[in-house]
């Protein structure tokens, strides 16, 4: 039982250190877009 937990408990923590950094990846890609949206709109 107590196996499960565990199991259960490092499946969460794995989980969102991965949501974490997708969603890292993510805002990096969006600020990128935005700054090259920027340059070609004053261009």
């Amino acid at each position: 039982m107590m196996l499960i937990c565990y199991y259960t408990a490092v499946g969460m923590m794995m989980k969102s250190v991965i949501d974490m950094t997708l969603y890292h990846q993510l805002t990096a890609l969006i600020t990128k877009n935005q700054r090259s949206l920027k340059s070609k709109c004053d261009t």
